[in-house]
């Protein structure tokens, strides 16, 4: 009778420790600052009852388009040890970045939930960038230039333009990523030949582009057609000045004339009256 007294308050304890005890959760692979790649093993721990029954996995970065909390699978729990959740997943999965957080969450036997995140960022590094492709201009006549440069958006979160010797003010200019393109616009351009290229990165690898040539010249095409026009202006100015000035030599002429003819009669009227 007494070993069933004892067995009923066991059991009691327990049942209340179950229901008010609160999982601590901790997240141990990966740990803080963490490089991940290929298969890869999660893990959590709780270390102190009530047991956990599953936890789930989270990743995030905001380089990345899993800027939000990405499941990477709900695991059960390990019959060697009750207190330890392990889950095996495919990095490759995820987009490489320098900026992931992860997260477990966790349910016990009691059915309470608690949650355990990195503190610090995990690298995730699986692919090296492919070089960025299809780069443009080659050409420009307004002296006002925007670049473009094709990559592939999974294995890519920034670019980077480079100038290989002459440049516009700067070696290189931070471009704007945006899926499968990154992108520069509006740099303004002296006339000149210009060699440039695109770097890819995913925060850990970089890849070059090819160097391409660019050719700024404001005197082709719609550029010529500018200069013209300026050109044809500066023409009809100098030509309106021109025939001011010979209208103004004209009436001088005139005026002189007439000054000379009175001073002339003025002359002979008095040589008139004197003979």
């Amino acid at each position: 009778m007494k070993n069933k007294i004892n067995l009923v308050l066991v059991l009691a304890i327990l049942s209340v420790l179950s229901i008010v005890s609160v999982n601590a959760v901790t997240l141990i692979s990966p740990a803080n600052s963490a490089t991940v790649s290929g298969t890869y093993i999660l893990n959590a721990t709780n270390t102190s009852l009530p047991y956990m029954v599953n936890c789930t996995f989270y990743a995030k970065s905001s380089l990345t388009a899993n800027s939000s909390w990405t499941s990477l699978g709900t695991f059960t729990n390990l019959t060697d040890n009750p207190l330890r959740i392990n889950g095996t997943f495919a990095s490759t999965g995820l987009e490489d970045a320098n900026n992931y957080f992860f997260n477990a969450t966790c349910r016990n036997i009691s059915n309470s939930v608690s949650s355990a995140a990195s503190t610090e960022t995990i690298i995730v590094d699986n692919t090296v960038p492919t070089a960025p492709s299809s780069l443009t201009p080659t050409s420009d006549t307004d002296g006002t230039v925007s670049f473009s440069a094709t990559v592939t958006g999974r294995e890519t979160t920034s670019c980077v333009l480079y100038f290989s010797g002459t440049n516009p003010g700067n070696p290189s200019y931070t471009m704007t990523h945006s899926g499968a393109t990154c992108t520069y616009d509006s740099l303004s351009m002296p006339e000149q030949s210009y060699q440039y290229y695109v770097r890819a990165s995913d925060e850990t690898n970089t890849t070059n582009s090819a160097t391409t040539t660019l050719n700024v010249d404001v005197h082709t095409s719609a550029g010529a057609g500018t200069v013209i026009a300026q050109q044809q202006a500066t023409q009809e100015q100098i030509i309106a000045q021109e025939q001011a000035e010979q209208q103004r030599n004209t009436i001088l002429i005139i005026i002189g004339v007439i000054v000379g003819l009175v001073v002339l009669y003025i002359i002979v009227n008095r040589w008139n009256k004197f003979s």
